[in-house]
């Protein structure tokens, strides 16, 4: 199962994470489904760019999450198909916070500057 949630809260108006260190809602999900291998992956991009995200001065990365390495293989593969330069493999599910806190960085960029076609590059990324 690919989480591509974020756990927001616009109570005070402007998007914020309802769930912070050390929860966060890829965890929160795979404890209601403890017999799927649950991957958070997309959550720091637009659904339009989801698959073929182009742009103009590069080609961006997408950071997962999960406990199966099996999973996050084929969550991988998805992304290299989909147009994706590569998946970061930030560790285990309890990373997922990681990946909101990111969110919350493209998420406050997109409302600032109204603008949402932007996405992440990590560069001298490792394998």
């Amino acid at each position: 199962m690919i989480d591509v949630t974020n756990p927001l809260d616009f109570s005070t108006g402007k998007p914020q994470l309802a769930l912070g260190f050390p929860n966060s809602a890829g965890q929160t999900i795979q404890q209601w489904l403890p017999d799927a291998r649950v991957v958070k992956a997309f959550n720091i991009i637009t659904s339009t760019r989801m698959v073929n995200p182009q742009f103009a001065d590069g080609q961006a990365d997408m950071f997962i999450a999960g406990n199966d390495a099996t999973a996050k293989a084929q969550v991988a593969d998805i992304l290299k198909a989909f147009g994706w330069r590569s998946a970061i493999d930030m560790g285990d599910i309890s990373k997922s916070y990681l990946l909101e806190a990111i969110a919350m960085t493209w998420i406050d960029y997109g409302v600032s500057r109204n603008h949402w076609s932007h996405g992440f590059s990590l560069l001298g990324a490792q394998p």
